[in-house]
């Protein structure tokens, strides 16, 4: 198994690719569709899906790199990917959250 640090993205397949894609995607299509079954939501909302479908495609990708990093089974990095885009802007927080957490031990601030 190659070094998580010296993979390239661009080393990956394309179908490896669309199906990360596809369950981040899935993910924030089921968050949007909770919310409008909730009624938080208008389902004629074209706006609200887009930006949804868009932060969780984000975060699926990113979610995927650090799981490669990680070098976590293939079978859970889907499990991870799909959650994430269901979480969409809370996971994006979260990961926010740990990187600075990240930053700040290695600058030495234990704040």
């Amino acid at each position: 198994m190659a070094d998580p640090a010296t993979k390239n993205p661009l080393d990956y397949p394309l179908k490896q690719w669309f199906f990360i894609l596809g369950l981040a995607l899935f993910g924030g299509w089921a968050s949007w569709w909770a919310k409008v079954r909730d009624g938080r939501l208008e389902v004629y909302n074209l706006a609200a899906l887009i930006g949804e479908l868009a932060i969780s495609a984000f975060v699926g990708l990113i979610t995927f790199f650090g799981c490669e990093y990680l070098n976590l089974a293939p079978v859970l990095t889907a499990a991870v990917v799909a959650v994430a885009g269901h979480m969409g802007g809370k996971a994006l927080a979260l990961i926010e959250e740990l990187a600075e957490k990240r930053v700040r031990q290695r600058l030495g601030d234990g704040s």
